[in-house]
């Protein structure tokens, strides 16, 4: 059974360099990490079970602590990926 298992781990940012359209600092706006269990059932279908935890920053950040709200957050997931 463990070789049907993978651990696949995943890192997105969003990034904002020279945007003068925008009231929002260059740098990091916003990242989320995410980690996922997937057990490979057959080659089209792959339920998975992971976790996600995300984060934003600069002004946005600022407007969520100013309302009382948290600037990160984290939740389990559960799905199914499928290939045709």
């Amino acid at each position: 059974m463990a070789e049907n298992l993978t651990l696949s781990a995943e890192w997105e940012t969003a990034l904002v360099l020279n945007d003068s359209n925008s009231d929002s600092p260059d740098g990091i706006q916003e990242s989320e990490i995410s980690l996922r269990l997937i057990y490979h059932t057959n080659t089209i279908v792959k339920p998975y079970l992971g976790f996600v935890w995300s984060r934003v920053y600069a002004n946005e950040a600022k407007e969520l602590r100013r309302q009382g709200d948290v600037t990160h957050d984290s939740s389990w997931i559960i799905g199914v990926t499928a290939s045709f």
